[in-house]
């Protein structure tokens, strides 16, 4: 019996070096990403688009990236599309109740030399009631409406999130 004390004692002791030992690794927010790539110089794409599943007469989001490589900004006025009542651009935000919500968003500014990203859980948009099912494998085709490049069509492909 007496050498269960020194044993429990030897325990706490290796749970606290452990402990203490982890709590001076640096949470993984804090480490640093790898830098991003510039935006290519003197050009203006859409790149990395995508869309949800959806059933019939449901709603999903599309996501991409709009990477401005010139010297001044673009707007990004509105979005078309058919097959759906209606598409929006919302974009996600933190409530006073710390939960979160979306909101429409009118135009978007893509500074020049900058990427904006529609991704989930930021920037998105809504296809709203869609005439047809969309499954892995299929697309949407949307129009990006921009103050100084105009009508923009963009293919969204379906993908699982």
């Amino acid at each position: 019996m007496t050498f269960m004390r020194p044993l429990a004692l030897l325990t706490v002791l290796v749970l606290l070096f452990t402990l203490t030992a982890c709590a001076d690794e640096q949470p993984a927010s804090d480490v640093p990403l790898p830098e991003e790539p510039p935006v290519p110089a003197d050009t203006f794409a859409v790149v990395d688009a995508w869309a949800g599943v959806a059933s019939e007469g449901g709603t999903t989001a599309g996501y991409f990236t709009i990477e401005n490589g010139l010297a001044r900004a673009d707007t990004l006025q509105g979005v078309t599309a058919n097959g759906m009542d209606r598409i929006e651009m919302h974009e996600t935000y933190e409530r006073e109740d710390g939960l979160r919500g979306m909101r429409p968003v009118e135009e978007l500014v893509a500074p020049p030399g900058e990427r904006v990203r529609f991704a989930p859980g930021g920037l998105h948009l809504m296809l709203i009631n869609m005439e047809r099912a969309l499954a892995v494998g299929d697309s949407v085709e949307v129009t990006l409406s921009f103050a100084e490049h105009g009508a923009y069509p963009l293919t969204l492909p379906v993908r699982d999130r």
